[in-house]
């Protein structure tokens, strides 16, 4: 990492723990847990509850806890006058986004009771990383393109309740609560029985390419709006 890239990442850092936003987000997201653990039965809706339901929100709340810190205070109309790169950008914010969310959703799922070794962890938290993609993705394309973060709130508001819905089927991005899937995601590459379905692999990769497209938009429309 560049001297550059340090700074950037120290100085975001810093600003995300000045904001109450995101402490209000992991005191919400501690409340949610307590909550919703009351109401779980068995491991396999717990982690569904955890890495899916709960993780995308908060993929798309740190998104735009970032993102906020630039298109809300109109600091991004002021480097309009700077050369600064569109994909150097989306790459700043987008890498610190997914870092703190990604770290927030790992804490939660660690914190579940019971005794789920780390490897389980860290394949649940792989097998969603797709959806992240695009949960972020669509959080940042859609706050560029209105130029506030309401536009990107209500894009992964729209999908988050979408996806909680089940309507998108073998598309859907919340699978963990099936049995099938959640054996597959926990005996992957351990055992042969439990080898993913091509629909399963097909829906990962759906989202990897979705979520590139979105990148795409939030490039496209850094794009437009330095040409205004």
């Amino acid at each position: 990492m560049s001297s550059r890239m340090r700074m950037v990442f120290a100085l975001w850092m810093k600003l995300l723990a000045c904001s109450p936003w995101f402490w209000l987000l992991l005191v919400c997201n501690g409340i949610s847990v307590s909550i919703l653990m009351n109401d779980i039965s068995t491991e396999r809706v717990a982690v569904s509850v955890i890495y899916e339901k709960l993780g995308m929100l908060i993929i798309a709340f740190t998104m735009i806890s970032v993102f906020s810190l630039d298109m809300d205070s109109g600091f991004m109309n002021l480097l309009r006058s700077y050369p600064v790169r569109r994909i150097v950008l989306l790459i700043e914010r987008g890498a610190i986004g997914y870092f703190a969310g990604i770290a927030i959703v790992l804490l939660s799922g660690i914190l579940l009771p019971g005794n789920i070794p780390w490897t389980l962890h860290l394949r649940y938290l792989l097998f969603m990383l797709p959806v992240y993609w695009t949960m972020g993705a669509l959080t940042a394309a859609g706050t560029l393109l209105v130029q506030h973060t309401v536009g990107g709130l209500f894009g992964a508001l729209m999908f988050w309740s979408a996806a909680m819905s089940q309507v998108g089927g073998e598309y859907s991005p919340i699978l963990l609560n099936f049995s099938g899937v959640h054996l597959a995601v926990i005996h992957w590459w351990t055992q042969t029985e439990a080898a993913w379905e091509n629909w399963l692999v097909f829906n990962r990769w759906f989202y990897c390419a979705v979520g590139i497209l979105l990148w795409s938009l939030a490039w496209f429309a850094i794009r437009i709006w330095k040409k205004r």
